[in-house]
C-alpha cells in the first residue's frame, strides 16, 4: 500500500494544480482577453471531452493490462499493437473538426464581438490541439497500471505550468488574437506525449515484442464495452456544456464553464484516489484475493465520503463567495444573476458523480461492464430531454437539475450493482457507517457553521477560515464516529499498511 499512498499523494498534486492553475489563471485570462474571447477557449474543454470518446476505452484497457502480472515483452507488443490505429484515429478526430469547423461556428458558437472569420480559424486550431492532446492518453494510461504515477503527474505539473503560464504570457503580449494560445497548446501537447511514450517504453526491459500474439476474447469483450461506455459517457458528462453552448452567448458560456469547473472539484479530489486504487483491484481480482479487495474498497470508499462530503457542504453553502473571491469585481457583475443556484446543483451532481468512482472501478476491475453500459445509456436518454425541459422552466439554473438527478440516481445503483456482485462471506460492509454517517455529519455541521458565519462580518479571511473549520470538523467526526482509533496516526498508518 506504500506504492498506491505515494501514488494518490501525485495524482492528488496534479489535479489540485491543475484546479488551482485554472482558478488562479482564468482572472488573468478574463481581465486580459474579455470574457467573449475566454468562452471561445472554454470550447476547447468542451470540444476535447466531446472528442476525448475517440480513446474508445483503449487506455483503460492498456491500464488494466499494465497492472496485471505480465511481461515486459508482452505489454511492449500490446502498446505497439494498440498506437498503430490509435495515433491514426486521434489525427482523424482533428481532422474532421477542421473539416466541419464551419458547421460547429453556425450551430454552437454566438459571439457579438468575435467574427466568424476568426471563429471558424480558432475551431480549427482547437481541432488540432485536442487530437494533440489525446494522444498521451494511451501512454498515461500505461505508467498508470505500471505504477510509474508519480513520475507521470509530475510530467503533467510541469507541462500544465508551461501551459497556463506561457499562454498567460502570449495573451498579455496580443490581448486580441487567440491564434498563438492555441500553437503554443499544440506544441505543449506533442512534446508532451512524445515524453510520455519514451519513459513507457524505456520502462519495459526488453525490445521485443513477440509474445503479443493479439487480444484475447476477454480484452475484447472488456475493450468493446469500454468502447461503448466512453461514447455514452463523453455524450452524457458534456450534455450540460452542450445545451449551455447552444442557448448561451460566448460571454455568459465563459461564466457557466467556471461555476462548472468550481463544482467539479469533488469529482478532481476523488479522481487522483481512483486512478491510483484501481491497479491494486485489478492485482488483488487477478490473483484471486477477494477478502482483500473487498476490505481495500471498503476502506477507500469510506475514505472518500469522509473527504467529498465536507467539501460539497461547503461548495453548496458557500459557492457564491468562492465565485467572488475567484473573480474581480467587474466580472462578477457580469456574471448571470441567481449563479450560485447554479453551482449549487452543480456541486451536488459532481459530489455524486465523485462518489460512483469506487463502485464503479471494483466493477471494472472485475470486468463487470455490462451495468455500467445500462447506466449511461439511461443517463443520455433521460439528460437531453431533461435539459432543454428545465432550460425552458429555469433559464441557466435549470442546466444543473438534471445533472444531479441522473448523478444522484447513477450513484445508487452503481452501489447497488457493486454489492451484488460482492463475495459477501469475506467482508462485511455497513453502509451506514460508510456512506449515510459521513454525508449527515457533514450537513450538520456545515449547517452550524454556516449559521455562526452569518452573525460574522463577510470578508475573504473569514469565509476561508469558517470554509477550512467546517471541512476539518465534519473530516474529524466522521473518523470518530466510525472507528476513533484511526485518529491516531501510527493506527491510521497500520491500517493503511494492512489495506
Amino acid at each position: 500500500m506504500k506504492t498506491s499512498a505515494k501514488n494518490i499523494v501525485a495524482n492528488f498534486v496534479s489535479k489540485v494544480w491543475g484546479f488551482l492553475s485554472l482558478y488562479l489563471f482564468s482572472r488573468f485570462f478574463l481581465n486580459i482577453a474579455g470574457a467573449d474571447q475566454f468562452g471561445v477557449i472554454s470550447y476547447y474543454t468542451l470540444i476535447f471531452g466531446i472528442v476525448s470518446f475517440v480513446d474508445v476505452g483503449i487506455s483503460a484497457t492498456i491500464t488494466r493490462e499494465y497492472a496485471k502480472h505480465a511481461t515486459d515483452n508482452y505489454l511492449r507488443g500490446l502498446l505497439r499493437f494498440f498506437e498503430k490505429f490509435y495515433i491514426p484515429v486521434c489525427l482523424a478526430g482533428g481532422l474532421l473538426i477542421c473539416i466541419f469547423a464551419k458547421p460547429i461556428t453556425s450551430f454552437w458558437l454566438i459571439s457579438s464581438k468575435i467574427s466568424t472569420a476568426y471563429l471558424i480559424h480558432y475551431i480549427c486550431l482547437i481541432g488540432i490541439a485536442v487530437a494533440t492532446q489525446l494522444m498521451s492518453t494511451i501512454y498515461f494510461g500505461a505508467l498508470m497500471g505500471r505504477q510509474l504515477q508519480v513520475w507521470a503527474n509530475g510530467t503533467q505539473i510541469i507541462f500544465n505550468i508551461l501551459k497556463v503560464v506561457g499562454c498567460t504570457v502570449l495573451l498579455y503580449l496580443y490581448p486580441y488574437s487567440l491564434y498563438l494560445f492555441f500553437i503554443w497548446q499544440i506544441i505543449c501537447n506533442v512534446v508532451y506525449a512524445a515524453l510520455l511514450r519514451n519513459k513507457v517504453f524505456t520502462s519495459l526491459d526488453t525490445l521485443q515484442h513477440d509474445s503479443f500474439t493479439g487480444l484475447s476474447k476477454e480484452m475484447w469483450h472488456y475493450l468493446g464495452s469500454m468502447t461503448l461506455v466512453a461514447i455514452l459517457s463523453s455524450i452524457g458528462i458534456q450534455s450540460d456544456k452542450l445545451a449551455a453552448s447552444k442557448y448561451l452567448q460566448t460571454t455568459d458560456f465563459g461564466f457557466y464553464s467556471l461555476a462548472s469547473t468550481l463544482s467539479q472539484f469533488p469529482v478532481m479530489v476523488v479522481m487522483p484516489i481512483a486512478v491510483a486504487i484501481f491497479p491494486v483491484f485489478v492485482k488483488n481480482y487477478s490473483i484471486g484475493n477477494h477478502t482483500k479487495l473487498n476490505q481495500v474498497y471498503a476502506t477507500v470508499f469510506f475514505g472518500v465520503a469522509v473527504l467529498i462530503f465536507p467539501l460539497c457542504a461547503v461548495i453548496a453553502f458557500y459557492g457564491e463567495d468562492i465565485f467572488r473571491i475567484w473573480l474581480s469585481a467587474k466580472n462578477v457583475n457580469s456574471a448571470p444573476k441567481d449563479i450560485q443556484y447554479l453551482i449549487l446543483f452543480l456541486a451536488l451532481g459532481n459530489t455524486f458523480q465523485a462518489m460512483q468512482f469506487m463502485p464503479f472501478n471494483y466493477l471494472m476491475a472485475k470486468g463487470k461492464t455490462k451495468f455500467t453500459i445500462y447506466q449511461t445509456a439511461a443517463e443520455v436518454l433521460f439528460i437531453f430531454p431533461a435539459l432543454f425541459y428545465f432550460i425552458q422552466l429555469y433559464g441557466l439554473i435549470g442546466i444543473g437539475i438534471p445533472w444531479f438527478i441522473v448523478k444522484f440516481t447513477g450513484f445508487f445503483y452503481l452501489v447497488y450493482v457493486t454489492h451484488k456482485n460482492l463475495d459477501n462471506n469475506s467482508y462485511h460492509f455497513q453502509y451506514g457507517k460508510i456512506i449515510l454517517m459521513p454525508a449527515i455529519t457533514a450537513l450538520l455541521v456545515a449547517g452550524l457553521f454556516y449559521l455562526l458565519y452569518q452573525q460574522m462580518p463577510h470578508t475573504t479571511i473569514g469565509v476561508i477560515i469558517i470554509m477550512a473549520l467546517t471541512m476539518f470538523a465534519a473530516i474529524g467526526l466522521s473518523i470518530l464516529f466510525y472507528d476513533k482509533s484511526l485518529l491516531k496516526i501510527s493506527k491510521l498508518k497500520d491500517q493503511l499498511k494492512q489495506e
